[in-house]
């Protein structure tokens, strides 16, 4: 790498440029006269600019610095790159900002992870299938888009290579494609989006493994340049399956009567073919299935297929479908999305009436209907273009080093209150627990100026983080500028050529500066250089000052303290990849507890099997002594040869480290304030992965916007993310906490991982919850609190078809899921925050603004023929969204699907004479199960041969007549010449091995004539046999008794653990790893 200098103006750039051979012979010209410089490449030369960095001479001009960006233009064999700075913003849900212009995306990031062995082949096939998926995408969209260029990220863990470039501002964290490993049993080999949001927002990320692009999987997946885009439906569009999603959604009766299966177009043709599953040994097993009649014809015309039969696409379709992708993938013919133009191409026509997910999520609304609102088409935005060459221009990078300064406030105003003690018990705790093995970190001191106290050094070993803590400042003196040591930081990351582009520089102060150059002089230029701000605040009523932006990649939050607290929070920006990192580390709880003087308070943790490494309990205080001591889950206190304890009085820190690894259970610790007066102590248990190849268990705190301006948008979602690997944590206890601005009133929220209101999927390790806490602009800050105390409470969900994961060409080939429990467990995550801008007002907020939220999971339970009862179940909606009560509901029956999915209120208005069991017009509160009974004619009065469709769609009302969106539509087909058919049920819930169902078709029955000889000698032989008779009566009196208690205890427990107001019979096969349930939906 060589550095060539170009003074102009005052200003200085510096430029690094890596060419072929040693030679450093004059290839770089000076061009005096303009504002740009120009590199003269030579034949079969090529040229990687590294960084560009653009800085003032003059600290004093440094004051009168604002915002820049430079723009290179490279001249390469005729080829014009530009290389802008500063970086933009991160986008939606904190991943790299990608962009459709005039039809090409750019921005794109696919970062390997750490674990992932190196392997040259491997960016050779990521780069020849996003080649072909860029084609197919192009062909998908209508010639509307394709991918223009992308960035393929490798890890530190990867050699260096002369055609990789440094990776500055890319990571794997904030990557739009992650791509993993298989090769451990928490990773799935399967690619699938992580979609918390709702229809048409985009998606996270999506994750993919290096195995898929090694080929053999073609079976599971079919082509993975068309999984891809599959993909990219559910990443960027916000679109969801178009395939059954539950194993009850596989068929369903149309508004003529007629059996459908689900699929989109329903010119798809295919097989109707029984059910089987894959064994771990991977064995096909066919499920017994007695009389199952795996067809849809003649007799069988409106009722459902048995419930192990399953719709198999054609892979050759010959009978003109083209869509949807987002429902088979895997066949050539389809080459496109769903629409809903009668007169445009009828192979690709939305089907309306599937209850796949993508309807019941979108409201019916076809691909492209939710197409065409997002950024990329409204209006009329990059409309059909013919692009000669659709292949994209990939670079690749390797993640640049690590690098961390931290610019420490040694001014006079830290002596007041203990800030600068709890500065440098702060700092310590960062560079011992929290700085990953490999971080380059400097220390840098200001007052007045500023000085290095520690040039940049490699973590590499404990002793070197010992060196560190032992260079940290001892005092505090003098005035304040903070600008002094911003600059100060920016010349030791620009040592030895390098660049600032990256880098974390970590302010500690409380915010006061009465010297030039200030903050505000100073803190758009370093932005400008690349470089990631953050700040930590030791006093509220000047944390505003440090709120720094979030232009590079950061979270910019600042932490703040009063004068009676102590926190020490990692910035996540300086935490490692999430991935098979055994020095990373996660924290177990993090608490306040509050004592009296002289006395002692006991209280425990939770230490599951994924940690438990270099466990540390960290205990803090502010006056006096105190003391602490540990018990092990045997319930026994540890001895001193078990731990290692570092007392630090003067900076009022007791440290417990816990000697090799931390048995998994209940942790008990007791606190002594020996002060006189009370005082809050704080407690801080953090711990590291105990084997690398176990995934730590993780949970996140994710918001979709860090900016919402609340005139655009009044939805705010909360969503936490509780996982191990890949793999969803379902029923554990999440609340987050958020700290809400200019204030220290903190508001608890519970979130839910149930399918329903602020959570668009169940059982997908995504908690959410609606945020409607408003107290004015500024900025809100998110902690969560995840638990499992109870041992088989929470589980670990494996699923045979990941959530939002491809539909596999072979339905022969799918798998049952699988629960496996998890052990007790704690969590807390790092804080998270988002900005509220154009807030409403007090008055506003006492009012009623949010009309309560839309019900998905309307559904027909049970049919009795015989006492003419229907009854239908949903979860209730709230007053504002899913919080509070609604006023009432709006029921509607139609006949027809599409005329009430299109006119809610064309369905006739089911009224109070027709509701028999349970009110409508006393609704239960938000999240609880509403159940109406509704009457329906009788075998005895309905007529010969009946058959009715009816169609339901609910709505609620707030006490101000808000009204909140329609439900879902949930159908019933009702035949009085035979058994009730199975209801087509709108679900959201996805494939769960805690309920396989099947449906069952349960004959009536039947009663034979009397036969009137036989009465005669009946009453003949009654009189000799009154005894037996009447010994039998009591006995079957007696078993009618015993039956009626078990069938009622049975609907009591069934009403508490099934959802679904079946009656449920289960029939269960437990092992330690798989749970199979099955239930048969009976006539009541």
């Amino acid at each position: 790498m060589t550095l060539k200098r170009y003074n102009r103006f005052g200003y200085q750039t510096l430029v690094y440029i890596v060419w072929p051979g040693t030679s450093h012979d004059d290839r770089f010209m000076q061009n005096t006269k303009s504002p740009y410089l120009k590199l003269v490449a030579e034949e079969n030369v090529v040229w990687n600019i590294y960084a560009i960095c653009l800085y003032i001479n003059k600290p004093a001009n440094m004051m009168r610095c604002r915002a820049f960006s430079i723009t290179v233009f490279v001249t390469l064999f005729g080829s014009v790159f530009t290389m802008d700075m500063p970086p933009p913003r991160l986008g939606n849900w904190n991943r790299a900002p990608v962009t459709l212009i005039d039809n090409g995306y750019t921005g794109l990031v696919v970062a390997i992870a750490d674990s992932v062995p190196e392997d040259p082949k491997l960016i050779d096939d990521i780069k020849a299938v996003f080649k072909e998926a860029s084609a197919v995408l192009y062909q998908a969209t209508d010639h509307r888009a394709y991918i223009r260029e992308m960035t393929i990220l490798v890890p530190q863990t990867w050699g260096f290579r002369p055609a990789y470039m440094p990776g500055f501002i890319e990571s794997f964290r904030t990557a739009n494609i992650v791509l993993n490993t298989a090769s451990g049993t928490d990773i799935p080999a399967q690619p699938f989006v992580k979609q918390p949001g709702s229809c048409g927002e985009e998606g996270a990320y999506l994750h993919m493994t290096s195995e898929v692009f090694s080929g053999g999987m073609e079976e599971a997946l079919g082509n993975l340049s068309r999984a891809i885009v599959h993909e990219w439906g559910h990443l960027r569009w916000g679109l969801y399956d178009e395939y059954p999603s539950g194993p009850d959604d596989h068929f369903y009766i149309s508004s003529t009567g007629s059996v459908e299966p689900t699929r989109c177009s329903k010119a798809v043709t295919g097989d109707i073919v029984q059910y089987s599953r894959r064994e771990n040994e991977g064995e096909t097993k066919h499920d017994a299935t007695g009389q199952i009649q795996c067809d849809v014809g003649g007799e069988s015309t409106g009722r459902l297929p048995g419930p192990k039969c399953r719709f198999q696409p054609h892979l050759e379709q010959l009978r003109g479908a083209t869509g949807s992708l987002m429902y088979a993938h895997f066949t050539n013919e389809i080459i496109g999305f769903c629409h809903s133009n009668s007169d445009g191409d009828p192979g690709s026509l939305h089907n309306t009436e599937a209850p796949s997910r993508h309807n019941i999520l979108c409201n019916g609304r076809s691909a492209w209907d939710v197409m065409l609102t997002s950024p990329d088409f409204v209006n009329g935005a990059n409309l059909p273009r013919e692009v000669v060459n659709t292949e994209p221009q990939i670079s690749v990078k390797r993640l640049f080093k690590k690098r961390a300064v931290f610019v420490l406030d040694t001014s006079s105003s830290m002596n007041n209150n203990s800030k600068f003690e709890r500065l440098v018990r702060a700092c310590r705790y960062y560079i011992n627990t929290v700085l990953p093995k490999g971080t380059w970190v400097s220390l840098i001191q200001f007052n007045s100026t500023a000085s290095v106290l520690a040039p940049l050094t490699e973590i590499r070993f404990q002793s070197s983080r010992q060196s560190l803590v032992d260079r940290l400042p001892t005092m505090a003196r003098g005035n304040a500028s903070i600008g002094a040591g911003l600059l100060k930081s920016l010349e030791v990351l620009s040592t030895n050529g390098d660049s600032p582009q990256g880098s974390i520089i970590f302010v500690l102060s409380d915010g006061l500066e009465d010297t030039p150059p200030f903050l505000n002089d100073t803190m758009n230029y370093v932005t400008a250089t690349g470089a990631v701000l953050k700040a930590m605040a030791y006093s509220r009523e000047v944390s505003d000052n440090l709120h720094l932006p979030n232009d590079n990649g950061g979270e910019g939050f600042v932490k703040s303290f009063t004068d009676d607290e102590t926190t020490e929070e990692p910035p996540r920006k300086l935490e490692d990849e999430e991935y098979l990192d055994t020095d990373k580390f996660v924290t177990i709880a993090r608490r306040e507890e509050l004592l009296l003087g002289n006395a002692t308070g006991p209280s425990h943790v939770y230490i599951d099997s994924s940690a438990g490494n270099e466990t540390v309990f960290r205990f803090t205080w502010e006056k006096g002594e105190a003391k602490a001591l540990l018990r092990g889950p045997s319930g026994a206190i540890l001895q001193s040869s078990e731990y290692i304890m570092d007392t630090d009085m003067e900076s009022k820190v007791v440290e417990i480290r816990i000697m090799g690894r931390a048995e998994p259970g209940e942790w008990s610790y007791g606190l002594w304030n020996m002060h006189n007066e009370s005082q809050t102590m704080q407690v801080h248990v953090y711990s590291r992965q105990s084997d690398p190849d176990v995934p730590l268990l993780r949970a996140s705190a994710i918001i979709r916007q860090n900016q919402v301006n609340f005139t655009e948008n009044q939805r705010v979602v909360i969503y936490g993310d509780v996982k191990q690997g890949e793999l969803p944590i379902i029923n554990a206890t999440v609340r987050a906490l958020v700290q809400l601005p200019n204030t220290s009133r903190v508001v608890s929220v519970e979130l839910f991982d149930r399918g329903t209101g602020a959570d668009t999927t169940r059982d997908d390790g995504i908690y959410s919850a609606n945020f409607m806490d408003f107290v004015g602009d500024g900025v809100y800050k998110v902690t969560l609190q995840v638990k499992n105390e109870v041992m088989g409470q929470a589980k670990k969900v494996t699923f045979p078809q990941a959530i939002s994961g491809v539909m596999s060409p072979n339905w022969n080939n799918t798998e049952e899921p699988i629960l496996i429990e998890v052990d007790p467990f704690m969590r807390v995550t790092s804080p998270s925050e988002f900005t509220i801008v154009s807030s409403p007002s007090a008055d506003e907020m006492n009012g009623d603004i949010f009309p309560p939220s839309r019900v998905t999971d309307l559904r027909v339970c049970s049919v009795s023929k015989a006492r003419g009862i229907l009854t239908l179940q949903w979860t209730a909606p709230g007053d504002d969204l899913d919080k509070g009560t609604v006023a009432m509901y709006d029921l509607r029956r139609g006949e027809n699907i599409s005329a009430i999915l299109s006119d809610f209120y064309s369905g006739h208005r089911v009224n109070a004479e027709e509701d028999i069991y349970g009110d409508l017009l006393e609704p239960q509160g938000g999240g609880n199960r509403q159940t109406v009974s509704l009457r329906i004619h009788t075998l005895e009065s309905a007529e010969a041969g009946l058959k009715l469709f009816y169609v339901f769609r609910i709505q609620g009302i707030d006490k101000m007549e808000q009204k909140g969106d329609p439900s879902n539509i949930a159908t019933i087909m009702i035949d009085y010449g035979a058994s009730v058919t199975t209801p087509s049920i709108d679900k959201t819930t996805p494939p769960s091995s805690k309920t396989m169902p099947s449906t069952k078709m349960v004959s009536p029955v039947t009663k034979a004539p009397a036969d009137s000889s036989n009465t005669n000698k009946f009453f003949e032989t009654l009189g000799r046999n009154m005894l037996i008779v009447i010994c039998v009566c009591v006995s079957c009196m007696i078993f009618s008794l015993v039956v009626l208690m078990f069938v009622c205890t049975t609907r009591i427990r069934s009403r508490k653990k099934d959802e679904n107001c079946l009656s449920v019979s289960y029939s269960k096969a437990r092992s330690a790893r798989r749970v199979s349930s099955a239930w048969v939906l009976e006539e009541i």
